[in-house]
């Protein structure tokens, strides 16, 4: 269920499974949520109309929007993942922003979409935050720490 700032909640229809990971479109009129299944994909639930539409086949995760309006998804399963910028309606190519790796999901843009935020699971368990700069495809651990950061 959506909830507004005025407390009016809306049910979103989907698929009968969980649902996990909501995020609003930067225009504000569209949810981007994944759905546990064998796989997890990743659904669009147009405010506007109240029509829900499956984006993703396969086993995609944790969808983030990108200011401009794209999506970006963790693709993969355990242990093996990586994080892909998809085609703006699913008919172009997706772009693979991080190679696949050790468990790894999108987690915010900077406004101006040149940095991406993720956080990767570092071999002694805990997550770290790293960033990815566009403009040069340079990938940097924000804060190296035997804590877990999440959420940025």
């Amino acid at each position: 269920m959506l909830i507004d700032l005025k407390g009016v909640g809306t049910l979103i229809e989907g698929p009968s499974q969980w649902m996990a990971g909501p995020r609003i479109s930067p225009d504000g009129g569209t949810v981007a949520y994944y759905v546990g299944a064998a796989k997890n994909n990743v659904w669009l639930y147009d405010m506007e109309r109240g029509t829900t539409t499956r984006r993703t086949f396969g086993r995609f995760h944790e969808p983030v929007w990108r200011p401009d309006g794209r999506l970006t998804v963790g693709e993969g399963g355990p242990g093996s993942q990586q994080i892909v910028l998809l085609s703006r309606d699913g008919s172009g190519q997706d772009e693979v922003l991080v190679e696949k790796g050790l468990s790894q999901f999108p987690e915010s843009w900077s406004p101006d979409g040149g940095t991406l935020v993720y956080r990767v699971s570092q071999p002694q368990g805990q997550w770290n935050l790293w960033a990815l700069t566009m403009a040069d495809r340079g990938r940097r651990a924000l804060a190296p720490s035997p804590f877990n950061q999440m959420s940025a």
